[in-house]
């Protein structure tokens, strides 16, 4: 019986600590993307409710569009449409508050982001 009750206690302190392990994301982000056509800068306004991301984010231009995604530990998936009918989505690491990874311009070309929060 004690040897149960042990256990039991241990996965339960080892699920409360990776759920405390959840990174999160909320806040306002400088993005700064590289792709074949040069660079490029566009601020995120993300808030974050348990794995599931939404916000909006403005490019250098000045165009603003919603933003959708996901978190799972430290990694993260973001989405959001431009005028021009493509989809652009972003995968990438968070460490603390910066994050880096890929971005994929719906099959019209890829690169890379980094990011820091504000």
């Amino acid at each position: 019986m004690t040897r149960s009750m042990t256990i039991a206690l241990l996965a339960v302190s080892c699920a409360a600590g990776l759920a405390a392990a959840q990174t999160d994301v909320s806040g306002s982000w400088s993005f700064t993307t590289e792709n074949p056509q040069g660079t490029n800068t566009r601020s995120m306004e993300l808030e974050q409710d348990g794995n599931t991301l939404t916000g909006t984010t403005t490019g250098d231009n000045g165009a603003t569009a919603s933003v959708s995604g996901t978190v799972s530990g430290n990694k993260v998936e973001l989405a959001y449409d431009v005028p021009a009918g493509i989809t652009v989505t972003m995968s990438g690491t968070v460490d603390g508050t910066s994050m880096r990874g890929s971005v994929s311009y719906g099959g019209q070309g890829e690169g890379s982001f980094t990011a820091s929060k504000n």
